[in-house]
């Protein structure tokens, strides 16, 4: 299994301790001059404490950051903020989707798992248009939808980025067809082109497994701090250390049950050979 241990390279952390070292402070004067803690500003710049919108300008100030530069770390404070508090949103396809951009770029790992559609970040454009489409969504908010998630995808594209990335699901989700066998063939041969990725960690739970957990909807895990929650009417975001810590647990059991490399491809191509089989 990875070490899913951050230590503070997600982009808040890593841009708020260069910041404090460009000024010259060091940890101790920083928090002195800030009137917080220093336990405090080590765990900002650990990982572990995302800091509310009015730490953030406070640090900004301390640190004589640029006015861009202090909008940036208070976005970024907003978008992944730890206090204690669920956030839902109603499903709206084009902006949640740059939400969504937003998270993965500001974070060092994402783990994600899904038990019965592709994961976005390994999805077709086909197979996205059949899902959004599915929801009775307008053409303008589908095309909206498609283009945000496309955006998401090329950050895998990088493979010398040091953000990593866990995409688990189980071969039983490949079954639910979202279009004709052709479409579903090139969805899984792009989930098999993805296992080869340097910076992503493909899993395929197969299909019999004995499992112990039995998870009922998808989520995306950002490093130890956030997860987002899809549901079929609305998305949540939840910060609230003992939520995230439940499935840094949950995925940490689905991540041991999945089978990956040349065994995942395995699997994947048994799918293929299964939708070749059909009746055209």
């Amino acid at each position: 299994m990875p070490d899913r241990t951050t230590g503070g390279r997600d982009a808040l952390s890593r841009t708020l301790r260069e910041l404090r070292q460009a000024a010259g402070l060091s940890g101790k004067e920083a928090a002195e001059a800030a009137g917080i803690y220093a336990s405090k500003i080590s765990r900002i710049e650990r990982g572990r404490t995302v800091p509310s919108e009015e730490d953030a300008r406070l640090l900004a100030a301390v640190y004589r950051a640029t006015p861009e530069e202090r909008d940036r770390i208070v976005a970024m404070a907003r978008d992944v903020k730890a206090e204690n508090r669920r956030v839902v949103f109603k499903r709206d396809l084009g902006p949640l989707q740059q939400r969504f951009g937003r998270m993965l770029e500001q974070s060092a790992l994402v783990r994600t798992f899904s038990p019965n559609v592709v994961p976005g970040l390994l999805q077709s454009p086909g197979y996205m248009r059949a899902l959004f489409a599915s929801d009775d969504e307008t053409p303008e908010a589908v095309d909206a939808g498609i283009a945000g998630r496309l955006a998401q995808q090329r950050i895998l594209d990088d493979e010398l980025d040091p953000r990593r990335f866990v995409i688990l699901m189980v071969e039983g989700a490949l079954g639910w067809a979202a279009g004709p066998r052709e479409l579903m063939i090139e969805q899984v041969e792009r989930i098999i082109a993805a296992t080869y990725r340097s910076n992503a960690r493909v899993g395929i739970v197969p299909f019999g497994r004995p499992a112990r957990v039995f998870p009922p909807h998808s989520w995306q895990l950002f490093d130890q701090r956030a997860v987002i929650v899809g549901t079929h009417t609305a998305t949540a975001i939840l910060t609230e250390p003992r939520d995230v810590s439940a499935y840094v647990e949950l995925t940490d059991e689905v991540e041991a049950l999945a089978a990956y490399g040349d065994e995942a491809r395995a699997v994947l191509n048994r799918v293929i050979d299964r939708y070749r089989a059909l009746d055209s």
